[in-house]
C-alpha cells in the first residue's frame, strides 16, 4: 500500500496533504492546524485519484485541471495555489489504526522538516 505526499501553497499559507486510495484515505494539515482534515470523497473521486496517482506526477506544481488539485485546494483559491508532489512511501496496513498512522505522517513532519532537509514544511 502506497501513500503519497503533497505540499499545499496558497497566498501565504501552505499545508500538508496525503492520499492513499487504497483505504480512501485523503487529508490536509494546514500550518496552524493541530489535527488533519480528513476528506470525504466520492466512489468516482476515488478512482479518479487512482488513475492519476498510478501515473508519474511532476516535480513541479501540478495541473489545476487535476483531479488531485480539486480536491485539495476548493475552487476559488486553486488560481492563486500550487499543489506539489513530494513523496510516496509504503506502509503498511496490517499493524495499528491505519488511519491514525496517517495522520500522524502529516502531523509529525512539521518538526521533522522544518529543518528544510526535504523542503516540505518550508
Amino acid at each position: 500500500m502506497t501513500v503519497h505526499l503533497f505540499r499545499i501553497d496558497v497566498a501565504s499559507s501552505r499545508a500538508l496533504a496525503a492520499i492513499c486510495p487504497q483505504v480512501r484515505y485523503a487529508a490536509i494539515l494546514a500550518s496552524r492546524q493541530r489535527r488533519p482534515t480528513r476528506l470525504q470523497l466520492s466512489s468516482e473521486t476515488w478512482l479518479a485519484l487512482g488513475r492519476e496517482l498510478s501515473e508519474p506526477l511532476p516535480a513541479s506544481a501540478l495541473p489545476a485541471d487535476q483531479v488531485i488539485v480539486q480536491v485539495l485546494v476548493d475552487r476559488e483559491s486553486r488560481a492563486s495555489s500550487r499543489v506539489r508532489y513530494v513523496v510516496a512511501m509504503p506502509i503498511d496496513a496490517s499493524t495499528g489504526d491505519l488511519q491514525a498512522r496517517l495522520d500522524a505522517l502529516l502531523v509529525g513532519p512539521r518538526s521533522f522538516f522544518s529543518g528544510g532537509r526535504l523542503g516540505w514544511w518550508q
